[in-house]
């Protein structure tokens, strides 16, 4: 994971056997309400099992974040 310091947004990427290539990163407004997460990555075909790990981590900082 890197962070770039110009807009604090924290960058992950991956390669590896099952994901050649997988490019993350997310940010939130400036008034902390909203979250953006964006994923690239190949093959398509493993985007339906991606989107679900999102999913649950979408919820995961949900529920962390409304306590």
């Amino acid at each position: 994971m890197t962070m770039d310091v110009a807009t604090a947004r924290p960058h992950v990427v991956r390669a590896g056997p099952l994901l050649p290539a997988l490019l993350a990163s997310a940010a939130t407004t400036t008034d902390g309400c909203t979250v953006t997460w964006v994923t690239d990555l190949l093959p398509d075909e493993a985007a339906p099992g991606v989107a679900e790990l999102m999913a649950a981590g979408a919820a995961a900082m949900t529920s962390t974040l409304e306590r």
